[in-house]
């Protein structure tokens, strides 16, 4: 009987089927809105920081699969990732999917980033009526959630915009919390709803470490919550077990990883070892950074509120992109509020909020965590996520029970139409128009593609100066390979290992005793960037390098339009010194 009824309760009506599909027609209208000039082919933004990074991704998953090995950079030895630990093998069989019908790396990010906010609306809708919210009005607060500012400021960090667990993860903490999840068989492979929760907890560990490490501070915390509201522990201690099998997931992700270092040895110069535990304070979340608008608002005094913050008070970095949003800002007071309130069933969003805000909240338990526990966690202001979304529902709840009368179904559909265009108008800054970065990358495309012609396929080409990867600042580097058919590249080497380590002693030679060392290393192609070796060097300085290269090899380079990226084939100057 008990299992007729959880099952019962896995069946999806026909009605919330239907509000799926409007909820979908919505998002994408919502997001031809906002990108309805931005031209699919090129990237909405265009920058060489860790954007850079995400099409290289993107195009290495697309031509080799989501180990993310690249034998066409990294130089000799070629690239990969085994000292960096991934758990996005989710997001990363997505971009490869879309890579299957399109070749262009700029615009499989593009579909990624649309994708995305669609699956983000369709989680946060189906754990929003689950958690009892009227379905019109969880559609509404789902566009919120999809359309959050972190999600349009992050284009930038694109592993971190296929949040759509987020929602799963919070059911999961709730149903804890609520005692849903045990009946009649306890925690056992009887239980649906237990099974059901390992599953899911298990899926939260495909989109990224990041996310699932917030799973497991959720599952933990709703863990404390329902011992403290027992008064036993004997009726929680399960949910530990969807700790575990997040973990797992991460796990067998990370297999591969494990195996390269067991041959090669732990790389002490390697991204993760070069964090410092007291990252967590300087990336952690602010309280006024989840209520204050979100930069680049629509409304000009919010732009001078935010800018005046922003420039007199410390420590503002991405956490800035942890603002809630008008609604959820709302649904976040009056959470506190019913914190107070005595109404044990109004408090399991509240207290997992506050438990949430205790965690990533600057000086608060991630700090403590950090100091105890060597982890790569750093950046827990990417909790407001989590924030947002309970507060969310607790804004639907409280928005529901003040307007318990009212059964007009045209009345609830003004409000949920007003809440749409207030919330997506309040947490959105049209980003409609990427002509400004069309010049730049066809220029780009143009001169990789002049080297192509003067190389044969497969041909070495040395990058200039030396940069770290992935701890360098600047991916620029990227250009050569991003733009390349055929060519291999020598950037992308992992910083600390043997490769790298080569390509960084013969970038610190004088010129002529470098072309010597990566000719004799098999490399036929000098590629140099100016913008970069000047930011290093000061300006003026590359002037000494141009004359030197000149010079050496009896060349003159091939120069891209921009003036800022320079190729000298040096076919002919290893003929010369082979004759010689």
């Amino acid at each position: 009987m008990e299992n007729k009824r959880i099952k019962k309760s896995f069946k999806i009506s026909k009605k919330k089927m239907l509000f799926a599909v409007l909820l979908v027609a919505i998002q994408g209208c919502i997001l031809f809105f906002n990108y309805r000039k931005v031209n699919i082919k090129y990237p909405i933004v265009y920058d060489s920081g860790d954007l850079m990074g995400v099409f290289y991704y993107a195009k290495m998953i697309d031509e080799f699969g989501i180990r993310l090995e690249n034998p066409m950079t990294g130089g000799a030895s070629g690239a990969n990732m085994y000292d960096y630990p991934y758990a996005d093998s989710l997001s990363f069989s997505i971009v490869k999917l879309i890579g299957l019908f399109f070749n262009n790396p700029f615009a499989i990010i593009n579909l990624f980033y649309f994708l995305c906010s669609v699956l983000i609306a369709l989680t946060s809708f189906y754990v929003m009526t689950r958690r009892g919210v009227d379905e019109l009005l969880a559609l509404s607060l789902s566009l919120l959630f999809s359309n959050s500012p972190f999600f349009q400021m992050r284009y930038t960090h694109m592993w971190l915009i296929p949040y759509f667990m987020i929602p799963i993860e919070c059911d999961i903490a709730l149903d804890v919390i609520d005692d849903k999840i045990l009946g009649k068989e306890q925690a056992s492979l009887k239980n649906l709803l237990f099974i059901r929760g390992l599953v899911l907890a298990f899926m939260c560990g495909f989109t990224g470490l990041y996310y699932a490490f917030f799973a497991c501070v959720l599952f933990f915390s709703a863990f404390l919550i329902k011992t403290v509201k027992d008064g036993c522990v004997k009726r929680s201690v399960y949910s530990l077990s969807f700790i575990l099998s997040t973990a797992l997931a991460c796990l067998v992700q990370y297999i591969p990883n494990i195996i390269f270092l067991s041959k090669h040895g732990s790389n002490n110069q390697g991204e993760m070892a070069l964090r410092g535990i007291g990252e967590s304070e300087l990336y952690g979340m602010k309280f006024i950074q989840l209520i204050l608008p979100r930069g680049g608002h629509r409304l000009a005094s919010f732009v001078r509120l935010v800018g005046k913050y922003n420039a007199n008070y410390p420590l503002i970095n991405e956490n800035m992109t942890a603002c809630l949003g008008l609604v959820a800002s709302l649904g976040f007071f009056i959470a506190l509020l019913l914190i107070i309130r005595n109404d044990e069933k109004q408090k399991s969003e509240p207290f997992l909020i506050l438990s949430v805000f205790l965690v990533a909240t600057i000086g608060g338990i991630g700090s403590l965590f950090s100091l105890l526990v060597r982890t790569p966690m750093r950046c827990y202001n990417r909790m407001s996520l989590i924030i947002m979304f309970l507060s969310l529902i607790v804004f639907g709840k409280s928005l529901q029970s003040a307007m318990f009368r009212i059964h007009n179904k045209k009345i609830w559909a003004v409000i949920a139409s007003v809440l749409i265009v207030i919330g997506v108008l309040d947490q959105t800054s049209t980003l409609s128009n990427n002509e400004n970065v069309v010049q730049i990358i066809d220029d780009q495309k143009s001169f990789v593609h002049k080297i192509e012609g003067q190389l044969d396929k497969k041909a070495f080409v040395f990058q200039y100066p030396y940069v770290d990867w992935p701890s360098g600042g600047s991916y620029k580097m990227f250009i050569g390979y991003l733009f390349s058919d055929n060519l291999r590249w020598s950037y992308g080497a992992m910083q600390g290992r043997e490769e790298a380590v080569w390509q960084k002693q013969v970038a610190s030679k004088s010129i002529r005793k470098m072309l010597h060392d990566i000719t004799e290393a098999g490399y036929t192609g000098l590629y140099v960037d100016k913008q970069i070796y000047e930011q290093r060097n000061g300006a003026d300085s590359f002037q000494y390098v141009f004359d030197e290269v000149n010079r050496l090899t009896g060349e003159m380079p091939l120069i891209n339009g921009m003036g800022d990226l320079f190729f000298w084939n040096l076919k002919q100057y290893v003929e010369i010194n082979d004759a010689s």
